[in-house]
């Protein structure tokens, strides 16, 4: 004997492993975070040359992306050792990708 209840035609049509599955579709995605870090620099007075800043601080100071690499490596080594963790697995996945998109003195 069978624990299906006997349904009619009716209740049939609507009984629950008769409704549609959903349909999953992959998407790509673009999330832009925005980050900000002061910096200090010394310039002469009178000195505007914004992309000298920029180089200047370029020359002394890392980059997310360039932190973003030391944290991968540190990660790499992490894993080799102990292949086993899954969640730096995980986090050396989402180390790929990053891009910067722009540097600008606000």
């Amino acid at each position: 004997m069978s624990n299906t209840p006997i349904l009619s035609d009716y209740d049939e049509a609507r009984a629950p492993w008769n409704d549609a599955l959903p349909h999953y579709v992959h998407k790509d995605y673009t999330l832009a975070y925005e980050m900000h870090k002061t910096f200090d620099c010394v310039r002469e007075e009178d000195d505007d040359d914004y992309e000298g800043v920029v180089d200047d601080v370029r020359q002394s100071h890392y980059s997310p992306i360039e932190l973003l690499d030391c944290f991968r490596t540190l990660l790499q080594g992490i894993v080799r050792k102990n292949p086993n963790l899954e969640k730096y697995k995980q986090m050396l996945k989402e180390c790929e990708g990053w891009t910067l998109a722009s540097t600008e003195i606000l």
